[in-house]
């Protein structure tokens, strides 16, 4: 998780969703609709729907906490990891890789 956190702290990354990030309230609001008025002179949503769960409810219970936004990014990346991880793990042992096992 520490790596998650070591890449440019205190600032938030750009992103192919940096509005989420940003303002993932008003993302989510705009995310359910096809049309957004607010881009340019407005503009077909693209791929707005695969932001709504789970990283959506994420970025917003992070607004709601009040966290700084590159916080709720960096934990945003440090679940992904994680779960990706276990998941190598969990893929090796069902192949009958040697794991090995902490404890």
């Amino acid at each position: 998780m520490a790596l998650a956190f070591a890449q440019a702290p205190g600032r938030v990354v750009t992103d192919t969703k940096l509005d989420l990030t940003v303002d993932p309230w008003g993302f989510l609001g705009r995310a359910l609709t096809l049309w957004d008025p607010s881009g340019a002179f407005g503009q077909v949503q693209n791929q707005a729907y695969g932001y709504l769960f789970p990283m959506g409810p994420f970025f917003g219970l992070g607004d709601l906490a009040q966290l700084p936004p590159w916080v709720v990014q960096r934990a945003w990346w440090a679940v992904v990891l994680v779960v990706a991880f276990v998941g190598v793990v969990k893929l090796a042992e069902a192949l009958g890789a040697p794991v090995i096992k902490g404890g």
